[in-house]
């Protein structure tokens, strides 16, 4: 994951926020807050609302990176886990029906080929999705071996 100062936060908030976290009692860390809502109380109503914008795309950046390493372990654990059973799968046809996508898309995502500089892997959904096809695809066997 990437270095939180890396994700485009202001630095003035960066630098409250490090020095709240690290404020060794209540009353310091208060009063980190009120020196912090001060602030936000002097600004005018537009500069207020292109700071609350300003959070809200660093938070949104914050959980997409967590997310995205999120699915990246996931992504790991799935591919050692089919690592013998992927054989007996046909992948094309799971790629297919279950994703819509070619039997490439799932390789380079189990296999984690760099694609667009990237190292390839499933989203959190794509890998529900997956699981969800492994089961109906149990299911599916077990009928047939009754």
């Amino acid at each position: 994951m990437k270095d939180i100062s890396e994700m485009g936060i202001n630095p003035l908030v960066l630098a409250d926020f490090e020095a709240w976290q690290n404020a060794p009692t209540e009353e310091e860390k208060n009063a980190i807050l009120a020196r912090c809502n001060a602030r936000y109380d002097e600004m005018s109503d537009r500069q207020k609302a292109a700071f609350r914008e300003s959070c809200k795309d660093a938070v949104k950046r914050i959980y997409d990176e967590v997310m995205d390493d999120k699915a990246a372990r996931m992504t790991e654990q799935l591919r050692v886990q089919l690592k013998t059973l992927a054989p007996a799968l046909s992948l094309g046809y799971i790629a297919k029906t279950y994703f819509g996508k070619s039997s490439t898309w799932l390789y380079q995502r189990l296999n984690g080929n760099v694609v667009n500089g990237k190292i390839a892997h499933f989203t959190c959904d794509e890998i529900k999705t997956f699981k969800a096809a492994l089961t109906d695809l149990g299911t599916k066997l077990s009928a047939a071996a009754a």
